[in-house]
């Protein structure tokens, strides 16, 4: 699918009470057996305060959910069924099938009606947040967001124009659990970019990052040229809320203007550009 909608997206849920009871003794054990409840008497469980507290929404969707069926502005999308996923993993929400990159924040909000979720960057609260609604029925989940910029969705339709997306989800059963993948958020800047990062996929080549590029402690970019065998440097690297700010080096008398790379997420993994879009594993 080529269109443009970055984002991430989605969920919800109904909570499950589940009440413990007390193993009703047997009159040859010794003792009484209490009473019998009289009409309209509630039993309370035998040990106070042993009953688990229901599960939230946020607990609930947790997992791997395929992609039954899809609209995206007012026009169904076959080609997503059955191939498109949405993982919820912990915090973050990871949609394939969409040049979002590898992780999104998202959160729920389930005392809204309909329930509402928010999806994006957590950098930008403002002009990188898809608006939402979730309906989540058991293994059954659905989703109506709206690409940043827009409103949050009414009801669960996708009319022409609206630029609406709309998705009928199952649980995948059979998934493997996620890993759990610790994405890193502002107050972790800038040591979570700091290590050395291979080039593995994107529209450009991270901007003028070469293959194997290393971000230093000290706020310096050393890029290895295979010729050479050895790290050259390309300048300095500052963050700036969620984007990555590479000032190259003078030359000749000269300075250049900063390259600037709007980042989707830095993880354990991955660090991913969204604006150009790119992406860099990290070298362990």
């Amino acid at each position: 699918m080529t269109r443009h909608i970055c984002g991430p997206i989605l969920a919800a849920v109904f909570a499950l009470l589940v009440l413990g009871c007390g193993t009703k003794p047997t009159a040859s054990s010794g003792t009484p057996a209490p009473a019998p409840q009289t009409p309209g008497e509630t039993k309370q469980s035998q040990t106070p305060g042993s009953n688990p507290a229901p599960k939230d929404d946020s607990e609930l969707i947790q997992g791997t959910w395929k992609v039954e069926s899809a609209v995206f502005d007012g026009k169904p999308e076959p080609a997503v069924a059955g191939k498109m996923t949405l993982t919820f993993n912990g915090k973050k929400l990871v949609m394939t099938e969409f040049p979002l990159g590898d992780a999104v924040f998202f959160k729920l909000d389930s005392t809204k009606t309909p329930k509402a979720i928010d999806a994006g960057h957590a950098e930008d609260k403002t002009n990188d947040i898809f608006l939402g609604l979730y309906e989540l029925n058991g293994d059954q989940l659905k989703i109506c967001f709206t690409p940043p910029g827009g409103e949050r969705p009414t009801a669960f339709e996708s009319k022409q124009g609206k630029q609406a997306m709309l998705l009928v989800l199952k649980r995948d059963k059979d998934a493997p659990p996620p890993k759990e993948e610790k994405l890193f958020e502002e107050k972790d800047y800038p040591s979570a970019i700091v290590g050395k990062w291979k080039f593995v996929s994107g529209e450009t080549m991270f901007g003028n990052l070469s293959p194997d590029t290393e971000f230093t402690k000290d706020g310096k970019v050393l890029q290895y040229e295979s010729d050479k065998k050895t790290w050259v440097d390309r300048g300095t690297y500052r963050l700036e809320k969620n984007e990555l700010v590479i000032t190259p080096p003078a030359k000749d008398g000269k300075t250049f203007p900063d390259r600037r790379y709007k980042l989707a997420s830095i993880s354990d993994d991955h660090l991913v550009s969204r604006s150009p879009s790119g992406k860099l594993k990290r070298q362990k």
